[in-house]
């Protein structure tokens, strides 16, 4: 697709449409950048491989930069200065939200999703068949949990408290829980 739906819940409508700029299809990982910009970013995964940026009260593009090749899906950091994303072609990046620029780069093998710590000082990945605790700063690993026996794990997830990480194998129909 080319645009993306902005719903009334309560009324159950469609309240705006989003047009992603020509050559860019196919969005995903659509994200809030927090806390203060209101920007909404979306990855055009298709097309030209382009991270758009649209102003979140107008729906208006307010800027687009070149994504690395294979960016599948990304989150923020709690104040919104970095982008962490990974790809097809096993990697976990830091992108400058505002430059588009890549900071850093780790390889890691087949990141399928990320997730934050309870705390915000670490970046989960979920990979094949391990979980990685990644610094944000540094984006080194810190932690790995290898050898799980369940294949690939897709987006991790840390429950409110930061007790447990679940981390779901849904190929095995497993999901594995660090404690």
């Amino acid at each position: 697709g080319t645009t993306i739906s902005v719903l009334d819940i309560v009324r159950g409508a469609e309240r705006a449409k989003f047009r992603l700029p020509a050559g860019a299809t196919a969005p995903h990982g659509l994200k809030l950048r927090p806390p203060k910009y209101r920007e909404l970013f979306t990855n055009a995964e298709a097309g030209s491989g382009m991270m758009i940026v649209f102003d979140a009260n107008t729906g208006r593009v307010l800027r687009s930069f070149a994504l690395p090749r294979g960016v599948h899906n990304f989150l923020f950091n709690a104040d919104g200065t970095g982008v962490f994303a990974y790809t097809t072609t096993n990697e976990v990046l830091r992108i400058d939200p505002d430059r588009g620029a890549v900071t850093a780069s780790v390889k890691v093998t087949s990141p399928r999703g990320l997730a934050w710590t309870a705390d915000h000082r670490g970046v989960i990945v979920g990979g094949k068949n391990e979980l990685l605790l990644l610094d944000p700063v540094k984006l080194s690993i810190e932690s790995r949990w290898a050898d799980l026996d369940v294949g690939q794990i897709f987006y991790p997830a840390v429950t409110s408290e930061g007790r447990w990480i679940l981390a779901p194998a849904v190929l095995v129909g497993v999901v594995v829980v660090i404690y």
